[in-house]
C-alpha cells in the first residue's frame, strides 16, 4: 500500500471518505451471490468471507493501536516499514484464527467492526487525528493515515479483485 495522495484535513472529511468507500465496497459484495461468498479464489485461496474477516480484523486492531497511543503506550503492532512478508504472516494467521467461523458471524463481525471504527472515529479529537508527529510511534505522520490505511486504502486493495471475482461470476451465469 503507498502512501496517501490525496490530503484530508478535518474529522468530517476523514469520515466522509470512509464511508464512501466502504459502500463502494458492500456495493461490490451485494453483487456476489451470496452461495459464492465462501468460495476460494477471490485472491488467491481467500474467499469474500475470507476478505471480510481480514477487513474485520484490521480495523479492530486499528482502533487498539489508536487507544494505545491516546493512552500514551507504543502500540504492539507491526511497526511501520515492516516488510511485506512479515504482513503477510500476520495476514495468514487472521486468515487461520478465522477460516472455520461462519459466513453470518464472518459478516456480522465486519458490520459490527465498521459501526466501532466510526464511532471510534469520531470519538478521537481532531488534534490528534491530523496533528504530524502528535504521537512518537507515527514517525511523523498523523494518525489519520494509520485510519486511512485500515478503512479506505485496505477497502481499495480488495476492490478490484472482489469486482473481478463478481465479474466472473456473473459471466458464468451467462
Amino acid at each position: 500500500m503507498s502512501l496517501p495522495v490525496e490530503k484530508i484535513n478535518t474529522k468530517s472529511e476523514l469520515l466522509e471518505k470512509v464511508k464512501a468507500k466502504r459502500l463502494e465496497l458492500e456495493e461490490v459484495i451485494k453483487s456476489i451471490p451470496s452461495s459464492r461468498l465462501a468460495e476460494p479464489g477471490v485472491e488467491n485461496n481467500w474467499s469474500v468471507k475470507d476478505i471480510l474477516a481480514h477487513i474485520s480484523r484490521w480495523e479492530q486492531m486499528m482502533c487498539e493501536w489508536i487507544r494505545d497511543l491516546q493512552a500514551g503506550i507504543t502500540p504492539d503492532r507491526p511497526p511501520p516499514g515492516t516488510p511485506w512478508e512479515d504482513l503477510d504472516q500476520i495476514n495468514a494467521g487472521i486468515f487461520e484464527e478465522n477460516r472455520h467461523k461462519s459466513l453470518s458471524s464472518v459478516q456480522a463481525e465486519f458490520d459490527s467492526s465498521y459501526t466501532d471504527t466510526l464511532r471510534f472515529v469520531e470519538s478521537i479529537p481532531e488534534g490528534d487525528l491530523f496533528e504530524p508527529g502528535r504521537f512518537e510511534w507515527t514517525n511523523g505522520n498523523p494518525v489519520w493515515y494509520l485510519v486511512g490505511a485500515n478503512t479506505f486504502w485496505h477497502y481499495d486493495d480488495h476492490i478490484p479483485s472482489l469486482r473481478n471475482w463478481a465479474n466472473k461470476l456473473n459471466e458464468d451465469i451467462k
